[in-house]
C-alpha cells in the first residue's frame, strides 16, 4: 500500500517512511517462516508437502502487513508512537499461527477482513471511490470464497458509506445529492463484487456435476435447514464459551479489546482533544463517531457468535485481527485519560511531555501480554503436539523401519554416511496395502498431505457415534479433460445431513499391517 495514499487517513500531511512497511515484511515474515517450519515441518522432508501452509501464511502476512501500516497512519493523526499496533499484531500472528496455515473458511475469511478492514480504515467520501470498491470486494472475497457469515463484519461499513457523513463535507441543502452519489458508489461496487460468484459457481459446478452455489448451500442448511438439521446437531456450549476461549487465547488483550466502546465514550466527556477535533461542525462528522465506526465490528461479531447455541474456536478467526485494533485503541485512550489527570494534578504541561509514566504504563502492558502469549504458545506446543509428531515419526522411521525389515530398503551408496542418506522412495510400500486406523481422536488428523500416499487412511469404532468423513469414491463418470478428481462428482448414497453414525466408515477387520493412532 503506498505511503502516499497512506498518508491522507486521518492524517494531513503525515508521510508514513517507506523503510516502515519493509521492516513489518521483513518482520511478520520471520515470525511465519519460523512458525511454519514448527507446525509445517519438524523435519526437512515435509517442506515439499507444505506449499499450502505457506501460500496461506504468506497471504495472512499481506494482509496483517497491510493492516499495521495503515492502522500506523492512523496512530500518527493522533500523536501516538506508529509501533503501538506492530506490538499487538505481532503476538497476535504468533498466537494464532496456525490458524494462518489452516486452510479453513473462516481462516480465508480472515485474510480477506483484514485487508478490507485496512481499507475500511479510511474515512468514507464521495471522492475516495477506490476505498469503496477495494473494501467491498474484499469483504464480498471472504463471504463467497471463504465463508458467507464473515459478511455480517462488513455491515458498519455499509452504514456508514450510506448515512455517515465521515471524511465529507457539503452544504446541507446538498444532503440529497451526497447520499445519491453514496448509494450509487455502494451499490455499483456490490454490483462488480457479486461478479466473484461467476467463476465460483463454474468451478464449483464442473467440480460437483451439477449446479452448485456453495455459499447458498452453507447458509441454507445452517439458518433455514428445519429442526432436524443444522449446527445445533454438532454440539452446543454454553453462552460465556467465547469469553474463556478469547480470554485464553488474548488473555488481557481480549479485555483491553471489548473496553474500547466504553473508553470511547469516557474520553469524550474527559479528553474531547483526544482525536484531534474538539467541536465538529454541522457538515462533517465527529472523529468520535468514525473511530465507533472501526471498534462496531468486534462487539457485532461476537454478538452474533453469543447468540448461536453450536460454538467453535474457529467461528472467531475471521475477528482476530479486530481484537488487536481495538485493545491497541483502548491503550491510546487510556493513555490520554493519564495525561489529563496528571496535568489536572500536576498543573504542569511541561512536566508532563517529560515523565516517562505514560510509556511505563504502555510497556507494562505490552509486556504482560506477551509473556502470556508466549505462555499460551508454549502451552499449545507441549500439550498439543503429539498428533503431528506421531505423523513425522510414520514417515521418518516407521515405514523407512519397515522398508529395512522387509528387505526392501536401497543398500546404502558407497562412501555415503547412514545421516546423508537420499531421500528414500516410499512407493514400493504400496504391494503392503497399509492402513492408518484413527479413533476417537480422529478430529485431531491435520490431514493426508502429511500422510505418504503409500498409506491410506480409515476409522476404527470408537466413543464417537456420528458422522465421519467419508473417502472420495471413483466412478464411470465422464469428466472434463482439464478435471480429472471425478470422485467430488459422486456423493455416496449413505452421507447424510443429520449427523447419523455410518458403519460402514468403519474397518471392518484390522490387517496384520494396520497402524492405529
Amino acid at each position: 500500500m503506498p505511503a502516499a495514499r497512506l498518508s491522507s487517513v486521518l492524517a494531513p500531511g503525515k508521510v508514513i517512511p517507506a523503510s516502515f512497511e519493509s521492516t513489518l515484511e521483513l518482520t511478520i515474515s520471520f515470525c511465519y517462516s519460523d512458525h511454519l517450519f514448527l507446525l509445517c515441518g519438524y523435519s526437512s522432508q515435509f517442506c515439499p508437502r507444505s506449499v499450502k501452509s505457506n501460500f496461506t501464511a504468506l497471504l495472512s502476512k499481506r494482509s496483517t502487513t497491510e493492516l499495521v501500516v495503515i492502522c500506523s497512519s492512523l496512530c500518527y493523526s493522533m500523536q501516538a508512537c506508529g509501533t503501538l499496533l506492530l506490538v499487538f499484531i505481532i503476538p497476535f500472528t504468533l498466537l494464532v499461527s496456525e490458524r494462518t496455515i489452516a486452510f479453513l473458511p473462516s481462516s480465508f475469511a480472515m485474510y480477506a477482513t483484514t485487508l478490507a478492514f485496512a481499507f475500511a480504515l479510511e474515512p468514507s467520501t464521495i471522492k475516495n471511490t477506490g476505498r469503496t470498491l477495494c473494501a467491498t470486494m474484499l469483504f464480498a472475497t471472504g463471504a463467497i470464497v471463504g465463508w458467507p457469515f464473515a459478511l455480517a463484519l462488513s455491515l458498519p461499513f455499509v452504514i456508514e458509506e450510506l448515512f455517515v457523513l465521515s471524511g465529507d463535507k457539503f452544504d446541507p441543502a446538498l444532503r440529497a445529492n451526497w447520499m445519491l452519489a453514496r448509494w450509487r458508489h455502494l451499490i455499483m461496487a456490490g454490483l462488480v463484487s457479486a461478479l466473484i460468484f461467476v467463476p465460483m459457481v463454474c468451478i464449483d459446478s464442473v467440480a460437483y456435476g451439477k449446479w452448485t452455489i456453495v455459499p447458498w448451500n452453507i447458509v441454507q442448511y445452517n439458518i433455514f435447514g428445519g429442526s432436524e438439521r443444522g449446527p445445533d446437531l454438532y454440539g452446543t456450549s454454553p453462552w460465556y464459551f467465547y469469553i474463556l476461549n478469547l480470554f485464553l487465547n488474548f488473555n488481557i488483550l481480549l479485555v483491553l479489546a471489548f473496553a474500547s466502546l466504553p473508553s470511547l465514550a469516557i474520553t469524550y466527556h474527559v479528553d474531547r482533544k483526544r482525536l484531534g477535533l474538539a467541536k465538529p461542525g454541522p457538515n462533517e462528522s465527529s472523529p468520535f463517531t468514525i473511530l465507533a465506526f472501526r471498534l462496531a465490528p468486534l462487539y457485532l461479531w461476537a454478538s452474533i457468535l453469543t447468540s448461536q447455541a453450536h460454538k467453535e474456536e474457529r467461528f472467531m478467526f475471521p475477528a482476530y485481527p479486530l481484537i488487536c485494533f481495538n485493545a491497541a485503541v483502548t491503550i491510546y485512550l487510556l493513555r490520554g485519560w493519564l495525561e489529563v489527570t496528571y496535568i489536572y494534578v500536576t498543573k504542569s504541561p511541561y512536566k508532563a511531555s517529560k515523565s516517562n509514566i505514560f510509556s511505563t504504563t504502555t510497556l507494562s502492558i505490552i509486556l504482560v501480554s506477551g509473556l502470556l502469549s508466549i505462555s499460551r504458545i508454549l502451552a499449545l506446543w507441549h500439550y498439543y503436539h503429539a498428533p503431528l509428531s506421531v505423523f513425522s515419526h510414520l514417515e521418518a522411521f516407521e515405514l523407512p523401519r519397515l522398508l529395512n525389515d522387509t528387505g526392501l530398503l536401497p543398500p546404502l551408496p558407497a562412501g555415503v554416511e547412514e545421516s546423508d542418506r537420499p531421500s528414500i522412495d516410499l512407493t514400493v510400500l504400496k504391494q503392503f496395502d497399509l492402513k492408518l486406523c484413527l479413533g476417537k481422536e480422529w478430529h485431531r488428523f491435520p490431514g493426508h498431505y502429511l500422510v505418504p500416499n503409500v498409506v491410506s487412511v480409515d476409522f476404527v469404532k470408537s466413543d464417537f457415534e456420528g458422522l465421519l468423513p467419508a473417502h472420495f469414491r471413483s466412478g464411470n463418470i465422464a469428466g472434463e479433460p482439464w478435471w480429472d478428481r471425478k470422485g467430488s462428482k459422486i456423493t455416496p448414497a449413505d452421507l447424510n445431513d443429520l449427523n447419523k453414525e455410518v458403519q460402514d466408515y468403519y474397518v471392518r477387520n484390522l490387517a496384520p499391517l494396520a497402524l492405529l493412532s
